[in-house]
């Protein structure tokens, strides 16, 4: 699916293409580039895409094809959400969460957990903490913020080192969860941020 949105509240015109396969796709994404491409040709365009080999090969295509592909950024979501969101964040001096940061957080937790415990006799094991930090991720796309359920000691546990790694690195750090949902209260930005008002998905 190819869709034109305008991120202009006064317009709100969109264009939808819905085609059986992926060369017509291809045929009427080019074309809508084409056509805004031929008024002004820096005009700024902004594609949406699912994965960067997706941008890659829609680049190579503008290429082969010999088409202006100047000033077109095609972007993951997280592309999108970085553009608008780490300037924010970095005013409040929060910065990325490091590579294989969230394991080093909960590789200090587990070295805590005491012998009453529900957790203890597996603290120890990398697949442990490697399910703590997937468990963990899980709950923070879901925007939770503590366990909604908290019967049983296993739960009380997971809630309390939940709440214990969000506090380690919450204050300081940002993962891509927080990066997504301050983007989505920056869309606003948008067009200060790429200079244009239309994305296209």
């Amino acid at each position: 699916m190819v869709r034109r949105h305008h991120m202009n509240e006064e317009k709100k015109k969109k264009r939808l293409f819905l085609a059986p396969f992926q060369p017509e796709l291809e045929e009427a994404f080019f074309d809508f580039v084409k056509s805004r491409k031929a008024r002004d040709p820096l005009t700024p365009l902004v594609v949406l895409v699912g994965s960067n080999l997706l941008g890659l090969y829609l680049r190579r295509l503008f290429v082969q094809r010999g088409f202006n592909h100047i000033n077109i950024r095609f972007l993951t979501f997280i592309d999108l959400a970085r553009a608008l969101a780490e300037e924010p964040l970095s005013e409040e001096r929060r910065r990325p969460l490091p590579r294989f940061g969230e394991l080093v957080a909960i590789l200090s937790l587990v070295e805590k957990i005491g012998d009453d415990r529900y957790f203890k006799p597996i603290a120890d094991r990398r697949g442990f903490q490697r399910g703590l930090a997937a468990t963990f991720r899980d709950l923070a796309d879901g925007g939770m913020e503590e366990l909604p359920v908290k019967d049983g000691q296993k739960l009380i546990d997971l809630n309390s080192l939940y709440q214990a790694f969000r506090s380690m690195t919450g204050k300081e750090f940002y993962g891509n969860s927080q990066l997504l949902f301050r983007a989505s209260a920056a869309v606003q930005n948008f067009p200060e941020a790429f200079g244009g008002k239309e994305l296209i998905l």
